[in-house]
């Protein structure tokens, strides 16, 4: 219908080549979610409804997504697959030998970016904080 015509517009206009491997993304969480009558609140973690595979194949697609393009949309694309690499922090466990590069690199971007917030109200650093320590509760507004 309008909605589906209207986002792949939009996604078209703001990643380019990018647009196909972005909108497939979108349509696996959005399937899953409805065939699994999924319901997500804003304190849940993603790790809560995401799963592995889901996992495996958006990397595979925001590596696409990646290599199609370039400059500004590149750039588009790295900001907006910020949302996987944090789901896959959050899986890693604090011991695996590549997750510190990994950290490192999505702090990196998070700062770079100029993201304020992984979490509604708390400070981007804290967030940061405690998911270079694997501590993986989400913060609540006035909880300190």
């Amino acid at each position: 219908g309008d909605v589906d015509r209207w986002t792949d517009e939009f996604l078209a206009g703001y990643y380019g080549a990018a647009a196909p491997y972005v909108r497939e993304w979108i349509d696996i969480i959005e399937d899953h979610v409805t065939d699994g009558n999924i319901h997500v609140g804003i304190y849940n973690p993603p790790e809560s409804y995401l799963t592995e595979e889901m996992l495996e194949t958006g990397a595979r697609l925001w590596d696409e997504a990646e290599r199609v393009t370039e400059g500004e949309i590149l750039e588009r694309v790295r900001r907006s697959r910020l949302q996987l690499t944090y789901c896959e922090l959050r899986r890693m466990p604090v011991t695996d030998p590549l997750r510190a590069e990994k950290f490192n690199a999505f702090a990196a971007d998070v700062r770079r970016f100029g993201i304020a917030r992984l979490q509604e109200f708390i400070p981007v650093e804290k967030t940061l904080g405690k998911l270079r320590k694997g501590d993986l509760t989400l913060s609540i507004p006035g909880e300190d």
